[in-house]
């Protein structure tokens, strides 16, 4: 058996809020209904009442513009090659501990998906550079740009979001980080990077942040013009438990996990974990003729084994 879902009904949190539903069902038990959302009606603004007040339509976040008219043209990429690393429980220690601010008399912290992020970001910027591989227009001459998506569910004041809103709530975030410090393989360096990620996170997930968000994606007059660019696209599902308990359908374990088809835009990283292990396993893609040089990558390789 095998499921899916298309990506315009739902994200991943929402997909796998119903399918642990389903399999609560068919192993017999019961369903927790204050679980279950009442209706089906896409309102994330409910959750985040009040917070944003300012009045006009609202401006956009860090990242985001608003074309004069919506866009004719579909979004096109280069041809990519995909490469997996298998980083272990120990391998993620190590990664964290080594890029983690060095002051211990700092309160600056970064998580594991920084520090995975921040090596995977850095890993791209040099081997397209060692690729000659060309920019883009949209890229900034200094500075690389990361779109990093994000769950919102937990992000709510109340925390009442969570399993009760099944719809889309993907917070794309996007920011800049200087390419002196992604072309440069040294774990301070990727410290650096890694504290710019960390506060990223905290500057645009905020629940102020993400009513503003929210405000600007349900503008009627932005409809069909709102746009995005980043040179690297990431998602981290290490939160998910894709193949436990709580998807199991009554005959044991799930044994696959997949992000579905085979076919990635060069720049796309994608994190997951096997909780049973703590290992974590990433796709990294780039451009075809960047391929040799992100394997061959010093400060990916100390890290991380290519399977």
């Amino acid at each position: 058996m095998a499921a899916s879902i298309h990506h315009q009904v739902t994200d991943l949190r929402g997909y796998l809020d119903f399918v642990e539903i389903w399999a609560t069902l068919a192993r017999g038990q019961a369903i927790d209904f204050s679980k279950v959302p009442t209706d089906w009606l896409h309102t994330p603004m409910n959750y985040f009442d009040g917070l944003y007040t300012q009045a006009g339509v609202a401006p956009p976040p860090p990242g985001y513009s608003v074309l004069l008219s919506p866009p004719t043209d579909l979004p096109s990429f280069a041809a990519s090659e995909i490469t997996y690393w298998k980083f272990t429980k120990q391998d993620i220690e190590k990664l964290k501990n080594e890029f983690s601010p060095s002051d211990s008399a700092s309160d600056l912290w970064i998580s594991s998906g920084d520090a995975i992020a921040s090596l995977c970001w850095g890993a791209v910027a040099r081997a397209r550079k060692d690729g000659d591989i060309p920019r883009s227009p949209m890229s900034d001459p200094q500075n690389d740009r990361l779109a990093m998506a994000a769950d919102g569910r937990d992000r709510a004041p109340c925390r009442n979001m969570i399993g009760a809103y099944y719809g889309n709530f993907n917070l794309l975030i996007t920011f800049l980080a200087p390419r002196d410090d992604l072309l440069l393989p040294t774990a301070e360096a990727g410290s650096r990077i890694a504290l710019a990620i960390r506060q990223a996170i905290h500057d645009q997930l905020n629940p102020k942040s993400i009513a503003h968000k929210i405000a600007f994606y349900e503008a009627t007059e932005n409809t069909g013009r709102i746009i995005w660019f980043g040179d690297v696209i990431m998602t981290n599902w290490c939160k998910f438990d894709l193949a436990g308990p709580n998807v199991d359908f009554g005959w044991g374990k799930p044994f696959r996990a997949t992000a579905g088809g085979d076919v990635y835009p060069p720049g796309y990283v994608r994190i997951m974990q096997d909780k049973s292990s703590g290992d974590v396993l990433v796709l990294v893609t780039v451009e075809v003729p960047a391929a040799r040089y992100l394997k061959a990558d010093p400060l990916l390789r100390r890290y991380g084994v290519l399977v």
